[in-house]
């Protein structure tokens, strides 16, 4: 599963997840104390990413870093980063990051075999395919249990069938382009279509080799359905608490502005001339107690936990 974390700019780390904890081995109150460097190798070049991003759209897709392991070991991951303000107004960035050191690996190994090949990408949780000209040679069991196609059906397939219709020229063009040498996004999103179900959203990358002596493709997809849920909760969980500090504010300024009119309503009810009004004068304070009750409701929302 993905580890999550959260900084603040000031490089604080002030939130992990248990899958953090246990892939890392720290325990949640050492990795909240230890400086960020200790943490993440060249934490300075990944905070000048996050103020550049700052700037610009206020978010950071497909960030590699190098995090080390309390043993010491380091591993190489890919983030997502979604920058907003925690309930004490300080900047946050809150990273979901998968572990991508056996992909890095898996993809810098020379493939020599199909032995070889197959032994790499059998157990791995990524789907992985094997194209020639987009059509499909080989995909794993990964890939059979994402799009519930049984392995035959899968063999000789053009790989461009199984991405839905509004995608599918995103891969094409990312494929060409491959093909040619030509640079393009180390990972890419695009949805794919199982046999039975919703659409899968997916994160694709395509990496090009010699394969029996001819070019072929490998195509690994990761099921991000889940992650960019994930990152939309977090999203909306942000603008609640922005919401709610906006609620406070207001509810802080009207119940002061409340207090003159309890004031008045009883000085005014201590002038001998005022017995006609006394009735008035009782509406005017229940309906300044019944803004109160409301205000004190707000309050209630506003306030975190």
């Amino acid at each position: 599963s993905d580890i999550i974390f959260t900084i603040t700019a000031s490089r604080q780390v002030v939130f992990v997840n248990q899958a953090f904890i246990q892939k890392t081995g720290y325990n949640r109150q050492d990795a909240l104390s230890l400086p960020l460097p200790d943490i993440i190798v060249s934490a300075d070049q990944i905070m000048d990413h996050l103020s550049e991003a700052d700037r610009e759209s206020g978010r950071l897709r497909d960030i590699e870093f190098i995090l080390t392991n309390k043993n010491r070991s380091e591993s190489l991951y890919q983030a997502n980063i979604t920058i907003g303000r925690d309930s004490r107004g300080r900047r946050t960035y809150t990273f979901i990051a998968r572990d991508i050191t056996e992909t890095k690996k898996m993809l810098n190994d020379l493939i020599d075999s199909e032995q070889k090949f197959k032994a790499i990408t059998e157990n791995t949780t990524d789907a992985v395919f094997l194209l020639s000209r987009l059509n499909i040679l080989y995909s794993n069991p990964s890939a059979v249990l994402m799009l519930g196609y049984p392995r035959d059906d899968l063999q000789g397939r053009n790989f461009t069938d199984l991405i839905t219709s509004d995608y599918q020229h995103v891969f094409l063009d990312r494929y060409q382009r491959r093909l040619k040498g030509q640079a393009i996004p180390s990972v890419f999103r695009v949805f794919l279509s199982p046999r039975h179900g919703t659409t899968k959203q997916v994160e694709l990358s395509i990496n090009v080799f010699q394969y029996k002596e001819e070019t072929a493709e490998v195509v690994i997809a990761r099921d991000t359905t889940e992650k960019t849920l994930l990152e939309q909760q977090l999203i909306q969980a942000e603008k609640l608490a922005s919401l709610g500090q906006l609620v406070t504010g207001i509810s802080h300024e009207l119940n002061n502005k409340l207090q003159p009119i309890f004031i008045y309503c009883q000085l005014l009810k201590m002038n001998p001339f005022a017995e006609k009004v006394i009735a008035q004068l009782d509406g005017i304070e229940a309906s300044a107690n019944s803004a109160k009750i409301i205000l004190e409701s707000l309050l209630k929302f506003g306030r975190p936990g």
